[in-house]
């Protein structure tokens, strides 16, 4: 899977276990408190694209902060697996 994170460039293919980890410490100081899916596009029969707007609180903070984010998801052998994932830098 390749993953860019807010203010990264984005890596190379990663392994499932290094992508965990990349993304445990993305989300371990927030509090979710949401998830809207603005836009799912398709290419071909074998692959989608989300377009989102997460929400979620920092740990100790009282203010909700917006991220996008824009995720792939590839079909292989009858299931889908995210292949890409590509969180923006958060805003107000």
């Amino acid at each position: 899977m390749v993953i860019q994170l807010p203010g990264e460039a984005a890596t190379a293919p990663l392994g499932a276990e290094q992508a965990a980890r990349a993304l445990a410490r993305l989300f371990r100081d927030a509090t979710e408190t949401g998830l809207d899916v603005d836009a799912v596009r398709t290419l071909g029969t074998e692959t989608v694209y989300a377009e989102m707007r997460r929400r979620f609180r920092v740990r100790g903070s009282d203010g909700t902060v917006v991220q996008r984010v824009f995720a792939a998801f590839r079909s292989e052998g009858g299931q889908w697996r995210l292949v890409e994932l590509r969180i923006g830098v958060a805003g107000g």
